[in-house]
């Protein structure tokens, strides 16, 4: 089997992969939103980015993890009440609520194994650091996060399209699009059809707990879904038009824990499709 290079070393665990018919973008229901509001998007589906690799090798602290939180060695802490850019500040009772973006400060705590380079986030990721202002309590919310690194495979050919904008995401916690400049590649690969493909890295969050919301069922079944597309940019007329290529799977992928009697049963940490989508 054709193998990819530069991927890190990790376990691979129960696949939750997703075949079946063409599908184009996420549904509204989803919460899919653009991007770009002054571009004109049209929505398709495709291989020209197509999810290779999700594993979850640890968790992302917004803080110096407390000793009963058993942290482990290849989890991260970032300082979100000092590291992280403010988006809003809310004000109530004697508390003051800050909603912080931390995707920089994670990207930099968790950089790519081999060249230790930061790489794209695919999802926002986001805390909001609570202080009283008639004392020194402060809060971070949620308490952690588990970390995914996600690996997509594009098809030389669309990478190399002047057109090709770069590779963008829906998920459960937000959409992202990392620009063909900021892509950071990790190996080459072999698509199962014979054509040359490039492997990209993208490192994000999933699921998160948070002991203010007092729910311990409502922290232990929790899912994540996303799916990626190939953006193409083009100008006709003055007009702007960004060509969307999503995954041509069903649905989306899904990983985390569904709720007792929910279908479909998803139960997993990630999965590996390089037997599905690599040539042998």
């Amino acid at each position: 089997m054709s193998t990819v290079r530069y991927l890190t070393a990790f376990v691979i665990v129960g696949a939750f992969a997703l075949t079946g018919a063409a599908c184009a973008a996420p549904t509204s229901d989803d919460g899919a939103a653009s991007n770009d509001s002054a571009l004109t998007e049209t929505d398709q589906a495709g291989i020209d980015a197509q999810v290779l690799q999700i594993w979850t090798p640890g968790r992302l602290y917004p803080q110096a993890p407390q000793p009963w939180q058993s942290a482990g060695p290849k989890d991260v802490s970032i300082d979100a009440k000092s590291a992280c850019t403010v988006l809003e500040t809310n004000s109530w009772s004697h508390w003051e609520d800050r909603k912080v973006d931390c995707a920089p400060a994670f990207a930099a705590a968790a950089p790519f194994d081999v060249t230790h380079a930061a790489g794209p986030v695919m999802t926002p990721v986001r805390f909001t650091v609570s202080k009283d202002v008639t004392g020194s309590a402060v809060y971070v919310d949620p308490d952690f996060c588990n970390m995914v690194e996600v690996r997509v495979v594009v098809r030389e050919a669309a990478a190399a399209q002047p057109s090709f904008a770069g590779v963008g995401f829906w998920t459960s916690r937000g959409d992202s699009l990392t620009a063909k400049n900021d892509l950071q590649e990790v190996g080459r690969a072999q698509l199962v059809n014979g054509e040359a493909a490039i492997v990209y890295r993208f490192s994000g969050i999933s699921t998160c707990i948070s002991s203010a919301h007092n729910s311990t069922s409502g922290n232990s079944f929790q899912t994540f879904a996303f799916k990626p597309y190939a953006a193409f940019d083009t100008n006709a007329g003055g007009e702007t038009r960004r060509y969307r290529v999503w995954e041509k799977i069903q649905g989306n992928h899904t990983i985390g824990r569904s709720w007792p009697g929910s279908q479909p049963v998803v139960d997993s940490t990630g999965f590996d499709r390089q037997r599905d989508l690599l040539a042998h």
